[in-house]
């Protein structure tokens, strides 16, 4: 969800909120336990005698995009996520995030 900043006084501001919520499929937790690596997760095998806790990921998002002039605009970002890499033994962790955008 995004509103623009009309309500008070500033409408080319943008405030936004989002909720993300992700799986993996029984096939994809066995190849991770596996020991196999993705992209952008993959812990490899777990250790002799333990198992990993896989658990849906959840990210919760909130930003503020400031226009400071009309070719210059800066944003400010949170994100929790929970059971990060779909993983439950991690987590919660924060993301914090900044943006600048300059058009020439």
């Amino acid at each position: 969800m995004s509103l623009k900043g009309t309500a008070w006084n500033r409408p080319d501001d943008v405030v936004g909120l989002g909720l993300v919520q992700n799986g993996l499929s029984a096939t994809h937790r066995q190849y991770l336990a596996a020991g196999g690596l993705g992209a952008f997760i993959g812990d490899g095998a777990p250790p002799a005698g333990m198992s990993y806790h896989y658990a849906d990921e959840r990210v919760f998002e909130g930003y503020y995009n400031a226009a400071i002039t009309k070719e210059i605009s800066v944003a400010m970002d949170v994100q929790r996520a929970y059971s990060p890499a779909y993983n439950a033994d991690r987590g919660p962790a924060t993301i914090l995030g900044a943006r600048m955008h300059l058009e020439f």
